[in-house]
């Protein structure tokens, strides 16, 4: 059983090749693809947030004095820019999860 864990052996369903992973390299990877689920479903909930905030109680905020309401008005003024930027962050964060998950699993 134990020599039968230290060597890949391969599934054949549907004609995909798939390798069953030596344990030790589970870990690692399980780590790393929660870390990046985590950090896209930040950014992408952040992005939700900033689109959905509503602009007159920010702007009811920012006479009172709330200092971050009127850093979210001045990112909220140019949501275009906003957009492009969370598109460029979460982008590539999505990519290398993916790529980590193929790459381990599908060896």
């Amino acid at each position: 059983m134990e020599q039968a864990l230290k060597w890949n052996s391969s599934l054949f369903t549907s004609g995909v090749c798939i390798h069953l992973l030596i344990p030790g390299m589970l870990l690692p990877a399980l780590i790393l693809f929660f870390f990046f689920l985590i950090l896209s479903a930040f950014f992408s909930s952040s992005e939700t947030a900033f689109i959905a905030s509503n602009p007159y109680k920010l702007k009811y905020l920012e006479k009172k004095g709330n200092k971050n309401a009127k850093l979210v008005r001045k990112m909220t003024a140019k949501v275009d820019n906003l957009l492009a930027q969370a598109v460029a962050i979460i982008a590539p964060v999505q990519v290398i999860g993916e790529r980590l998950v193929l790459r381990t699993v599908f060896r």
